[in-house]
């Protein structure tokens, strides 16, 4: 294919039906971190996360977003308590 021969489409991905997988709450963390060093792997460490799916560095009040996907507003919670509680 032409389109693949000039390196346009950069691959394929699977999605995946959130339901079946027992995550069907899909939730937002705007997370405020104590780091001066934007080269410490804070990012990399919040993606290894379970049920984080997704992390971004951003500007403003907080330093990064995270995409968490969970069963109901009580795992939320929990995620919350273990992973981004000071």
């Amino acid at each position: 294919m032409i389109i693949q021969t000039y390196y346009i489409i950069k691959g394929y991905y699977t999605k995946l039906d959130e339901k079946a997988l027992g995550l069907p709450q899909l939730a937002f963390v705007f997370i405020k971190t104590s780091t001066t060093n934007w080269r410490d792997d804070v990012a990399g460490q919040l993606a290894k996360i379970d049920h984080v799916q997704e992390v971004h560095e951003i500007v403003g009040e907080n330093d990064y977003l995270a995409k968490v996907r969970v069963r109901d507003a009580e795992h939320l919670s929990d995620l919350l308590k273990e992973h981004f509680s000071p």
